[in-house]
């Protein structure tokens, strides 16, 4: 008994294997029935997405009042791997698995990116002269004066100077007294303090804190070529409640921003 039960497990496990083989040639033949659609998408990945953006012909087109031609055109397109939205970046995986659009009835897919790139061309932008970006050799020979010392442009024939001579100090406070301040408003002084805050691009803006009759003060500034007055009160408030939560996040998190990091650095002024 116990040698043909030994005898019928070892057939079962050779029936087994067979199913489990037969399986597998099954799959391997599925496998190779669909391989030449998945290389072809592959192909469309990796060559032919590259062939396509190659092969579309520049747009181009003129502005008639600058005589200027401006021209666009595709680089480094491809197709990123399918990830979840951006909504739910706080999850643990990221990436967008075929099983998750099943169930959620949604597309597997991912996202088209590329570069647009312009050119413009017929725009010319002066060099100042003897700039040592521009500077080539021998100028004496064609005529340039050997103690010239450069700086200007050269505009239409003549040597032209272009510098700003009046721009106020950037990141500099200044006190004024201006008449000009009390058309501003009702309870508006004469008195008013501004500073020109700058960025690394150097564009800048312009604040300006104005004194009130009353005792108040109101923070001025444009934006879009639209003024905006907001209560300085209500400013430092804003920056307190700021400092607040900036530290109860610390303590529970021990973790702290960078703009939190600046707002308690300074000494917080007494709130009016």
């Amino acid at each position: 008994m116990i040698i043909l039960e030994a005898f019928q497990t070892k057939n079962q496990k050779i029936k087994n294997l067979e199913g489990v083989t037969s399986s597998n040639s099954e799959r391997s033949s599925l496998k190779d029935l669909v391989r030449p659609h998945i290389d072809s998408f592959d192909y469309f990945l990796n060559d032919g997405v590259k062939t396509i953006v190659e092969d579309l012909p520049p747009l181009e087109f003129n502005h008639p009042e600058t005589d200027t031609t401006v021209t666009f055109w595709l680089e480094n397109v491809s197709v990123a791997k399918p990830m979840k939205d951006s909504a739910a970046a706080n999850v643990a995986e990221s990436r967008l698995f075929p099983t998750e659009c099943r169930e959620a009835g949604r597309t597997y897919s991912g996202r088209l990116v590329g570069t647009v790139c312009t050119q413009v061309e017929n725009r010319h932008n002066p060099p100042v002269s003897l700039s040592p970006a521009f500077r080539f050799q021998g100028l004496v020979r064609r005529g340039e004066e050997a103690s010239e010392m450069g700086g200007y442009f050269i505009s239409n024939g003549i040597e032209r100077v272009v510098r700003i001579l009046i721009l106020t100090k950037r990141h500099y406070c200044m006190a004024v007294r201006r008449t000009a301040n009390t058309k501003r408003g009702p309870s508006y002084s004469t008195l008013a303090a501004f500073m020109r805050c700058t960025r690394r691009d150097q564009s800048s803006i312009t604040v300006r804190l104005h004194y009130l009759t009353d005792g108040r003060a109101n923070l001025a500034f444009s934006l879009r070529k639209r003024e905006y007055f907001i209560p300085a009160a209500l400013l430092l408030k804003v920056r307190r409640f700021l400092v607040i939560l900036s530290l109860s996040l610390r303590k529970r998190t021990n973790f702290i921003s960078l703009p939190a990091m600046l707002l308690i650095s300074s000494p917080a002024p007494p709130i009016l």
